[in-house]
């Protein structure tokens, strides 16, 4: 559950800082929502890939066709830094304590 809690956490801070940005077609978020790398129900290659810190190639090829490589990474990066606290903080951490006790 707090998996599922936090990718859906991360989809929401990026459509909403890609929105920021500038005005975006009626079809971005719901392209950007049939992405592969939010698949977490099963979940996809690409979502796990996005919970170890890697992105997936069809993610920024998607973002390309609307910004520019500089402008992804520098969102993204901050993004996927937080994303990542969060899942050690709430998943990782939590587990090991428990491990090594």
């Amino acid at each position: 559950m707090t998996h599922r809690k936090e990718i859906a956490k991360f989809w929401d801070d990026r459509i909403s800082a890609f929105s920021s940005l500038k005005t975006l077609p009626d079809s971005f978020c719901d392209e950007f929502s049939a992405l592969d790398c939010w698949n977490f129900d099963t979940p996809s290659a690409s979502c796990l890939w996005l919970t170890r810190g890697l992105l997936p190639a069809h993610l920024t090829t998607f973002l390309r066709e609307y910004f520019l490589l500089s402008t992804i990474y520098k969102i993204i990066s901050s993004l996927l830094n937080d994303f990542q606290l969060e899942l050690y903080g709430e998943i990782w951490l939590c587990r090991n304590v428990l491990f090594h006790t």
